[in-house]
């Protein structure tokens, strides 16, 4: 018997009867319900998020490939706001890099 007894500190033991009351609680009905919705939309806004970062991550490959291939070209690679108008953006790749 002596094997299955510990020696607490009076703080140990406190933390101790909290995790013991904390994993015994009893939990509603309405707010098993609410945890489980919230948990739902976490599960959902965790896997958008992740898409985003695919996306994003995408986009910078795409861009990547086509500096890439302005730059196998001779082309200058010249980045453009998305607010710029098209009329003002002069071609698309036609002006070539001087050595």
């Amino acid at each position: 018997m002596e094997e299955d007894e510990q020696e607490f500190t009076k703080e140990q033991l406190q933390m101790w009867i909290r995790e013991k009351v904390k994993n015994n609680w009893m939990v509603s009905p309405i707010m098993l319900k609410k945890y489980n919705v919230l948990q739902s939309l976490l599960g959902r806004r965790e896997k958008k998020a992740a898409d985003f970062m695919k996306l994003c991550q995408s986009v910078a490959d795409c861009e990547a490939a086509v500096r890439n291939l302005y730059s196998l070209l001779g082309w200058h690679f010249r980045e453009t706001d998305s607010d710029e108008d098209y009329d003002t953006v002069t071609g698309c790749g036609d002006e070539a890099q001087e050595d």
